[in-house]
C-alpha cells in the first residue's frame, strides 16, 4: 500500500505540468477502494493547480489553518465517498481544502462536493446563514442537538512596509491567521465571546447546576478547553 501510494504521488509530480494545462488533477486516494483509475474520476479530479510559488507575489508566512505539512485530511463526498488527502490543509483565505504535496505545487479541491471532512481526526463543516449563504466549512469543537460551538479560520495579507520617499516595499506582505469562537443555533451563526453571560445565555436551564459544577472543579469559563469542558457536563445534564 505504502508503496503504490508513493508511486502515486511520484506520478502526480511528473505528470503536473501536462495536468495543469488543463486546469485539473488527481489527487488523493479512495479510502474504500485502491484503484487510482476510481480516484481520478472522482472528487479529487475537479479541481485546480495553484500557479507555482516563483510566478506568485511573496507573501511570508502560510494562509493555512493547520500547522506543518503530516496533517491527516479526510474528505468526504456527498455520495459517502472518503478520499486521503497527502499533505492536506485548510486554507483559511481561500476557504478551500488543498495539497501542498511538493515544494511548489499546491491543488486545491472543489468545495462543490465535498459534504464535510475530517482533520486531524476533528471534524470540519459546512455552515451557512443569511450572511453567506454558500456556506463555508468551521471546525466543530463540541455539539448537541440545538446548538454547535465551531472555530471560523480566515486569513488576510498584511501589506509589507513602504519607504515614503522611494515608494519601495522595504518587507514583504504576510499572512495573518484568525481564529474566532462562534455558536451556531437554528441556521444562524453569532460570535461568542467567553465570559460570565454565557452562563445564563447559553445554560439557562441548568444555570444552577452549571455554576456548582464550576466551582467543584475550579475552572476558568474563559479558559476554552474549561469551556468546552462546562458544555461537555451541561450536554450531559441534558441526556
Amino acid at each position: 500500500m505504502i508503496k503504490n501510494f508513493i508511486a502515486f504521488l511520484c506520478m502526480l509530480i511528473t505528470s503536473q505540468m501536462l495536468l495543469a494545462q488543463h486546469g485539473q488533477a488527481p489527487v488523493g486516494q479512495s479510502l474504500q477502494s485502491n484503484s487510482y483509475g476510481e480516484t481520478m474520476n472522482a472528487l479529487n479530479s475537479r479541481g485546480s493547480w495553484l500557479p507555482p510559488l516563483g510566478k506568485r507575489n511573496v507573501v511570508d508566512g502560510t494562509p493555512f489553518a493547520f500547522e506543518g505539512s503530516s496533517n491527516k485530511v479526510i474528505l468526504y463526498t456527498k455520495k459517502g465517498d472518503a478520499y486521503k488527502v497527502p499533505k492536506g490543509n485548510y486554507d483559511a483565505q481561500r476557504g478551500v481544502f488543498v495539497s501542498s504535496f511538493t515544494k511548489d505545487s499546491t491543488f486545491v479541491f472543489n468545495n462543490r462536493d465535498i459534504d464535510y471532512a475530517l482533520v486531524n481526526n476533528k471534524k470540519m463543516v459546512r455552515l451557512s446563514d443569511a450572511v453567506n449563504s454558500n456556506g463555508k466549512f468551521y471546525l466543530v469543537l463540541a455539539e448537541n442537538q440545538s446548538t454547535s460551538i465551531v472555530k471560523e479560520f480566515q486569513a488576510k495579507i498584511i501589506p509589507g512596509a513602504i519607504n515614503p520617499l522611494t515608494q519601495e516595499k522595504t518587507s514583504n506582505d504576510r499572512y495573518y491567521l484568525s481564529e474566532d469562537l462562534l455558536i451556531y443555533k437554528g441556521n444562524e451563526l453569532d460570535k461568542l465571546k467567553l465570559n460570565k453571560r454565557v452562563i445564563s445565555n447559553l445554560f439557562s436551564d441548568k444555570e444552577k447546576e452549571i455554576k456548582a459544577y464550576i466551582k467543584e472543579k475550579d475552572l476558568n469559563i474563559k479558559e476554552l478547553s474549561d469551556f468546552l469542558k462546562i458544555y461537555s457536563h451541561y450536554n450531559s445534564l441534558k441526556s
